[in-house]
């Protein structure tokens, strides 16, 4: 994920355009005319959550996370016992990235989701000690920078900011800092 290094992260007023600064009258429909509408761009910000999902083994409430559940078993030769993959689990609940100069919404899409980092949260599922899980959790309030293409809202997305997707056919990449309690 070195792409981070080489890009700049562009502030979300600049995608808003005129859009960010202007006035808009109550109940009136924002227009984003100077919006970089299919742009590729990178936003910094605090993250705020529109709906939150909870993981369930550790009941924590999450905006996204990602969870592997491992089990203990004998190797393919009969050798000792490892720790071999289950499954991968992600949720999402939509969030907004604000940078103190606009916001962006980032709708649900659990699935186009890459975030490394947050809050690292483990433990044993029941009492054998033979499951395990490991997942990150992204909350309210932490740090993410994230890399996208922006594009206009549609159907249930909030209609006064625009929205940060995945390239066609890829993946939001991320990086994720957890707010210091």
């Amino acid at each position: 994920m070195w792409f981070f290094r080489f890009r700049k992260i562009t502030p979300i007023s600049a995608i808003l355009g005129p859009a960010a600064t202007a006035p808009v009258k109550p109940g009136a429909a924002p227009t984003f005319a100077g919006a970089l509408v299919g742009s590729s761009v990178i936003v910094s910000g605090t993250v705020s959550a529109r709906t939150e999902v909870t993981f369930g083994p550790s009941g924590d409430k999450a905006i996204w996370y990602s969870a592997t559940y491992e089990s203990q078993g004998r190797g393919d030769r009969g050798s000792r016992n490892l720790w071999m993959f289950d499954h991968l689990d992600r949720q999402q609940g939509g969030f907004f990235i604000d940078d103190g100069t606009g916001r962006i919404y980032v709708p649900v899409q659990p699935t186009q989701m890459d975030i490394r980092g947050g809050h690292h949260v483990y433990g044993e599922i029941g009492r054998t000690g033979k499951e395990r899980y490991s997942t990150y959790l992204l909350r309210d309030g932490d740090s993410l920078r994230l890399h996208g293409v922006v594009d206009k809202p549609s159907g249930k997305e909030p209609r006064d900011t625009l929205v940060l997707r995945a390239a066609e056919g890829g993946v939001l990449f991320g990086l994720a800092t957890p707010r210091r309690s």
